[in-house]
């Protein structure tokens, strides 16, 4: 029952997470992404099919986004009294961190599994730069029961 990994030509890992239930978990290294999930072999998402098509999309799907999650008017940001300018990315707004956001980021990842789950740790570490006032470490966490919903 360990998670299984595929490499995709683009280089970037899938990693898919199965229980006897039938529940399914695809996971993307790209943005730590949930690709996929199939709840009794059902899929309940909604992403592109094409992986060349998802890690491209400037849509989100199940992509983590940050450093900053939300839309910034016009870009600015205030941190202990000095003002930052973040990259533009819908009508004049930095939405979700625009180009320096994790969604568009390749991340490292440790699959694991335990008595009762299976799961990967995504990390990625973002450092600082004119545009952005802080240094940060990312940990996500997926994590699938192996016997229950």
């Amino acid at each position: 029952m360990k998670p299984k990994q595929t490499i995709q030509k683009d280089g970037f890992a899938l990693l898919t997470l199965r229980n006897d239930l039938r529940d399914e978990m695809t996971l993307s290294q790209y943005g730590a992404g949930l690709y996929d999930l199939k709840i009794e072999g059902i899929s309940v998402t909604h992403a592109p099919k094409d992986y060349g098509e998802y890690a491209k999309s400037s849509g989100y799907h199940g992509k983590f986004v940050g450093p900053i999650a939300g839309r910034l008017e016009k870009g600015k940001i205030e941190v202990n009294g000095e003002t930052w300018v973040l990259p533009l990315n819908e009508n004049g707004n930095s939405l979700h961190s625009a180009s320096l956001c994790f969604a568009y980021k390749p991340f490292a990842f440790l699959p694991f599994e335990e008595k009762d789950s299976l799961g990967v740790k995504f990390f990625a570490s973002f450092q600082g730069s004119e545009n952005y006032p802080a240094d940060l470490d990312a940990y996500i966490l997926y994590r699938l029961s192996k016997k229950e919903h």
